[in-house]
């Protein structure tokens, strides 16, 4: 089939959707559909994709989903990014580890942010530890904290959590970071995980008197979403 050589953006994207309406049939086209999520240059053609894949088997997307991920120009569109991510969003309980590292290349906001959540809502200690060597390969703070972030989201409400496999590592070097935002989720999230060094860091911030007001704030609504003891009255 040879639709994505169509000129008019139109016919393309409607042959999309036709492609896809019969699951039956629709793999036949993966080859095409990945070809023009990797190169269609209309933002409705890669639009249409996205949706398409909502109704392909979960397995069959994977290709489309990590391409489409890459298109950067998507980045600032108010639909694409979102339709990406439901798409996606079924990946994660079949390969957690897999989908995460898809949230890591995409260039697609929330993307990675939205993965963790997912994963942390699967609950299972192999979830925990494919969010935790998510945090050991990523290198740059803002995808830290889509993780950090993610992941503190779907703890939220419980006070004490085991540890996920490699945390005590993840602690260690991003727990002095230079980064608060960084510093913070982590000593928070030691916390949850039942660390008694992020314990005694968050009391001596939340005790420095001259430490930064927004540290001191947030040690203390960790110190006390987790009824620490060691607080006075």
């Amino acid at each position: 089939m040879s639709f994505y050589l169509h000129q008019d953006e139109m016919v393309r994207a409607w042959a999309v959707q036709f492609a896809a309406e019969d699951r039956k049939t629709a793999t036949n086209y993966l080859g095409d559909f990945v070809r023009l999520a990797r190169e269609d240059k209309s933002q409705i053609v890669r639009l249409y994709l996205a949706s398409a894949m909502q109704r392909l088997p979960v397995d069959d997307r994977w290709g489309v989903i990590e391409a489409l991920s890459q298109r950067a120009e998507d980045a600032g569109d108010h639909n694409i990014p979102l339709m990406v991510w439901y798409a996606a969003e079924p990946l994660v309980a079949k390969d957690a580890e897999k989908a995460l590292k898809l949230g890591e290349n995409s260039k697609l906001p929330k993307l990675l942010s939205f993965t963790v959540r997912r994963a942390g809502a699967l609950n299972t200690p192999e979830a925990f530890a494919a969010i935790t060597r998510s945090l050991t390969r990523v290198t740059l703070d803002t995808q830290r904290l889509d993780i950090l972030n993610g992941l503190s989201s779907a703890l939220q409400g419980q006070r004490k959590v085991a540890a996920p496999r490699g945390w005590s590592e993840v602690e260690a070097s991003l727990g002095g970071s230079p980064n608060a935002a960084v510093r913070s989720l982590v000593q928070s999230l030691s916390l949850t995980f039942g660390s008694s060094q992020a314990l005694a860091s968050l009391r001596k911030t939340l005790m420095d008197g001259t430490a930064d007001a927004a540290a001191r704030r947030a040690a203390f609504d960790s110190l006390l979403a987790a009824k620490d003891g060691g607080l006075p009255p």
